[in-house]
């Protein structure tokens, strides 16, 4: 049996389960998102469905084709043991005509999946919970046509996107009639930052142990060791609490969340991340989702500019201005139906934007980055010979350069001064 799952064979047991995560009791908020699927004429029957309970996990939505549903409901001041008395009780409420989420399988067992650190955001691990709800669940894959929705290739890949799950050969067949609960565990998290390896977010005793790179691992607590190279060839490493459940894992070889670093790619990554923790500065700015049709866009093409006329600089999209990396997932999956080809194109829209922006349009490289396992786009700028400036929109010719941790416009003076740089250089060259 895998190391990263198990079976929850009582209630017991599941209610043993959440209580090491936290209180059961606590007032919290989240999403549902369900997926349905009718024959035409016919009613509409769940497939499947996941509860997140964390907070600003979306307002409500519906995206009803003629055959396919993927609704997403907002959760307020609700506790995990009023969720789940609900769910095997009545059942949870859902928008318009879509039956309620409700346990009808009988006699079937919860099962616990660990979700890493690394590959969540926020930089703690999870519990993913998983019950069958529906024994007789019914899903058909094809094309998505609407004339007020998007266009999807295909509904099972769009299913993934949707439920944020990672699924076999992108199928939601594996997936049919079952619900899942997620939610955040606290206790601590392996963390690998500036070349240390070290437990993080401690809230009660733990113990590492493991392989990292050919080398044993056993820490405890406080305790933390180096990472020769900082990077990661291959890795065991395992979180566990007195009562010897796993915290947390970061393993090459443990599937579906095998962590896998190249060298290069790892020291690079432990670099952008040195500068995430480092905050924004003069040659680091901070910026989450942003949408490239929206009149907010310009703040990006701003800041490449700015940096541009200074000394360079970093810009990460998927951070927040606080540092916390929250990645791309939440606004992208509404753009298409696998997440990371969701994201190369809103990345490769957010280059195409600033080429057609910029008088210097190769003073800066744009690509998708991982960090700690959240998706994130990182735009790295050089500093332009001469003046940059926008050539499009209403600030068009307008330059803009940092002061401190702010992307201001040039005064004359500053562009006098930027010129005579310029100048000076091209004499000494010639």
């Amino acid at each position: 049996m895998s190391r990263t799952w198990n079976y929850l064979h009582t209630e017991e047991e599941l209610a043993a389960s959440l209580i090491r995560l936290g209180d059961m009791d606590a007032p919290l908020s989240g999403c549902i998102r369900a997926i349905y699927f009718r024959h035409v004429p016919g009613d509409w029957k769940f497939v499947t469905g996941k509860c997140v309970f964390e907070a600003g996990t979306g307002d409500e939505c519906a995206e009803i084709y003629r055959q396919h549903a993927y609704v997403q409901k907002k959760l307020s001041k609700t506790t995990v043991r009023e969720f789940l008395e609900k769910l095997k009780g009545d059942g949870i409420e859902m928008p318009s005509d879509f039956p309620a989420i409700r346990k009808t399988a009988p006699n079937t067992n919860w099962k616990e999946e660990l979700i890493p650190s690394h590959a969540r955001t926020g930089g703690l691990p999870g519990k993913r919970l998983v019950v069958t709800l529906e024994t007789n669940a019914n899903f058909a894959d094809g094309q998505l046509v609407d004339y007020e929705l998007p266009y999807r290739p295909s509904a099972a890949r769009y299913a993934s996107a949707f439920l944020e799950l990672q699924m076999p050969h992108d199928s939601v067949d594996g997936r049919k009639g079952e619900f899942f609960v997620e939610l955040t565990d606290s206790r601590g998290a392996i963390r690998i930052e500036e070349g240390r390896l070290s437990i993080a977010h401690r809230t009660q005793d733990l113990r590492l142990v493991g392989v990292l790179n050919g080398k044993n691992v056993d820490l405890r607590n406080n305790d933390a060791t180096e990472v020769e190279g900082k990077a990661i060839r291959d890795a065991e490493l395992w979180l566990l609490a007195q009562d010897h459940s796993v915290v947390d894992c970061l393993s090459t070889t443990e599937w579906p969340y095998r962590f896998d670093a190249k060298p290069e790619d790892s020291a690079h990554e432990s670099e952008l991340l040195d500068m995430v923790l480092s905050g924004e500065s003069e040659i680091c700015e901070f910026k989450p989702y942003v949408d490239i049709n929206n009149a907010k866009a310009t703040e990006i093409e701003k800041t490449v500019c700015a940096f541009s006329n200074q000394r360079g600089g970093v810009l990460f999209i998927g951070v927040t201005k606080e540092g916390e990396l929250v990645g791309l997932a939440k606004d992208i999956w509404k753009r298409g139906d696998d997440l990371s080809k969701a994201v190369a194109e809103y990345e490769k829209e957010v280059r195409s934007r600033l080429r057609e922006s910029l008088k210097d349009n190769q003073c800066f490289t744009s690509k998708v980055v991982s960090l700690l396992g959240t998706l994130v786009i990182v735009i790295e700028v050089v500093a332009a010979r001469d003046t940059n400036y926008l050539v499009k929109s209403e600030q068009m010719h307008t330059a803009y350069v940092r002061h401190g941790a702010t992307s201001m416009k040039m005064s004359p003076p500053e562009m006098k001064a930027k010129i005579e740089r310029a100048r000076s250089l091209t004499e000494k060259l010639f």
